[in-house]
């Protein structure tokens, strides 16, 4: 395999730019958050019951995207599409936990002005105060590509880790940490598509019929006349349409 040279200034190349890492908070949070959360708060003048279950549907999904797939994952929806990855100084990721107090402790960096947001602008790991409380940093989708064709030398003088962390991304990187190759591969591996035609063609879709005209009899629903076709309901002698006399043996 081909070894990558790195010089000084490379270290700076790692972190992803702040503009990327904007562009992803738009789309975890106006897109993926809010847009949907205002919705359900317009729905809630006309339903207080659909409009709190819409609600909790969507906190629900940015509590998977912004804690569950960036402390397990290293990525979520927006920085996945952005091509940035949210991991340790070891290139692991942070783990759920802290991954859900990093979305608590961006209070901090909010304020004053901001101030924690901006702290990336200056900083030598590109960190804002919420990063450097739990220890992550976010890393470029090609920067973490180009430290797996170094050796283990090289990447833990670069990244100042020690040798058996580098030699653990350097072995597992390329598919326990999605981010470093193929970031669709966790969903693959998830949903086979072939496995699930297989068992599509193993159902037995007329016995599953038969099975459902008898639910719906024994409902006595859905019955009709055998002469004129009319509705009937369960046990009615004669049809109200054309008189005809139901024989309910032959239903």
């Amino acid at each position: 395999m081909e070894k990558t040279q790195y010089d000084s200034d490379t270290k700076g190349q790692l972190y992803a730019p702040w503009w990327l890492r904007l562009v992803t908070q738009l789309i975890d949070w106006t897109i993926l958050f809010i847009g949907p959360a205002l919705i359900a708060c317009l729905l809630y003048s006309f339903s207080k019951a659909l409009g709190v279950s819409i609600f909790l549907i969507v906190l629900g999904f940015y509590l998977y995207n912004r804690v569950y797939l960036l402390g397990s994952r290293g990525y979520t929806i927006g920085s996945k599409t952005n091509g940035i990855f949210f991991l340790t100084k070891d290139l692991e990721t942070i783990g759920v936990g802290n991954a859900f107090v990093r979305e608590l402790l961006k209070l901090i960096s909010a304020g004053p002005w901001f101030l924690g947001f901006l702290w990336m602008l200056w900083d030598k790991y590109s960190q804002t105060w919420h990063d450097k409380l739990v220890g992550s940093r976010v890393y470029g989708k090609e920067a973490l590509e180009q430290l797996l064709k170094m050796d283990k030398d090289q990447l833990a003088q670069l990244m100042d880790m020690d040798k058996k962390a580098a030699t653990r991304f350097l072995e597992k990187g390329g598919d326990k940490l999605a981010p470093s190759t193929d970031i669709s591969s966790p969903l693959k591996k998830r949903l086979d598509f072939g496995q699930l035609g297989r068992k599509l063609k193993k159902l037995d879709f007329k016995q599953l019929s038969e099975n459902l005209l008898k639910a719906v009899r024994h409902e006595g629903i859905g019955f009709c006349c055998p002469e004129c076709g009319s509705d009937l309901r369960k046990e009615q002698k004669f049809c109200s349409n054309c008189g005809s006399e139901i024989d309910w043996s032959e239903q």
